[in-house]
This record gives structure tokens, sequence and C-alpha cells, in this order.
């Protein structure tokens, strides 16, 4: 996942945000993690040392206002699953 997650986020602009909506959530990693906790006063948290922090999916455009505010840009992208079944 979080190789999927860098290739997205290097094709950004920079001062881009990268969301992955992943199940009911918006999920960011790394230091959009810290940043996203830092100005939205959200926890951060780590899965496998990397960190974490993010939002409910249908609250998304709430939270992005006030990145948008901070002059981040914010970018939502859907995680790819590995296994499903391509048409």
């Amino acid at each position: 996942m979080l190789a999927h997650y860098r290739s997205i986020k290097n094709s950004l602009p920079p001062n881009t945000l990268l969301g992955f909506h992943v199940g009911e959530f918006i999920e960011f990693f790394e230091e959009d993690a810290k940043i996203v906790s830092d100005k939205l006063n959200l926890f951060l948290t780590r899965r496998n040392d990397t960190p974490m922090s993010g939002f409910p999916f249908y609250s998304r455009l709430l939270y992005s206002k006030p990145l948008i505010a901070f002059g981040y840009k914010v970018a939502f992208a859907e995680m790819l699953n590995p296994f499903a079944r391509r048409a």
C-alpha cells in the first residue's frame, strides 16, 4: 500500500497532501500525516512505524477546507486492491 501511496504522491505538485480512501476513512501517511495531524489537531498514530492520520470519508470536504486555507492542495486517491479481479 505504501508503494502505491508513494508513487502517486511523487507525481503530485509540491505542497499537495495525499489522502487515501481506505474503507470509511481518508488516511494520510508519512509527512502528510504529520501535517494533517498538526494543522487539524487530529491524532497521529503509527502503522508499522509509518506515521498515519486521517478522518472519516464523509467529512473530507469539511476537513479539507482548513488545509486549503493553510496553503496546501489536497488530493484524494482510491487504494487499489491488488487481489481484485479486473474486468
